[in-house]
């Protein structure tokens, strides 16, 4: 892979707090996932108590529209710097990153129903556990009592985490035994493209296409409920670094939300 980084090297160079900022450049993006998960939820897809996210970032984001849903919320991440932005963010602390703007835009949608603040306060509360994950590892997470979830997202990862595609369909295969019966998982990740920039670093990203991502879900055993572009040939490949002679972020073609669920009848 040349000088792009790969696995272990995230703990060397992923910079989360670079990553963060450069996440502000994908509002657009961020925007649309909102409203679509909104929809989702308000679909009858999304319901349960326990709720993981696998390989968030640095970011929670992706929780927001869902907030309301789960009471009981644990959020998996495989660098330290990851954990510890979302940690420092969970305990209100001085420097967390500022997510008001998802917040606001995620209550509106509840046509006034919901206040900002208290949409935030309630996820603060709700992310019970910030742990460690591998989804290249036997076991995705370390949990003594093989709870399953009624919900997993897993948004931006398998793409970045697994370096094939055996690799990536493993990944979901693991992911699948980790969902109740009649649970729901939420996909978002980028589709084509070989690599992401934060800051001087690159990084590695799995060349997949829809169709692939598509069969790797259904060969584990999940149905698939819908699926959305986002993005596609506009901002997903076009994003620059404004700090780093407009050099540019990403080569994806688009991004994909996808919502699929493991059959009710399905052994455990």
């Amino acid at each position: 892979m040349d000088n792009t980084h790969f696995g272990e090297d995230y703990h060397e160079y992923f910079d989360a707090r670079k990553y963060l900022e450069m996440k502000q450049k994908y509002w657009d993006e961020d925007r649309q996932f909102h409203d679509l998960l909104f929809r989702m939820k308000e679909k009858g897809y999304l319901s349960g108590e326990w709720l993981l996210e696998i390989g968030g970032g640095p970011c929670i984001n992706r929780l927001i529209s869902l907030t309301d849903v789960f009471p009981k919320i644990v959020f998996a991440e495989y660098t330290a710097a990851g954990r510890k932005e979302v940690q420092k963010w969970k305990e209100n602390e001085p420097g967390a990153f500022d997510w008001s703007k998802h917040f606001k835009h995620v209550a509106g949608l509840h046509n006034a129903k919901k206040n900002w603040e208290d949409l935030e306060q309630m996820l603060r509360e709700r992310i019970i556990e910030v742990i460690p994950c591998d989804v290249e590892s036997e076991h995705i997470i370390k949990q003594e009592n093989g709870r399953l979830f009624d919900a997993i997202v897993i948004a931006s990862c398998l793409e970045f985490a697994c370096s094939t595609r055996d690799s990536y369909e493993s990944s979901v295969r693991k992911v699948y035994s980790m969902i109740r019966p009649g649970g729901t998982l939420v996909h978002f990740g980028r589709i084509g493209g070989h690599y992401y920039n934060v800051g001087n670093e690159k990084f590695f990203a799995l060349d997949v296409d829809e169709k692939f991502v598509t069969s790797a879900y259904e060969k584990a055993g999940f149905e698939i409920k819908e699926k959305f572009r986002i993005n596609e040939g506009d901002k997903a490949s076009t994003q620059v670094d404004d700090h780093n002679d407009n050099k540019q972020i990403a080569d994806a073609q688009f991004r994909m939300l996808m919502i699929a669920k493991k059959p009710a009848n399905s052994e455990e």
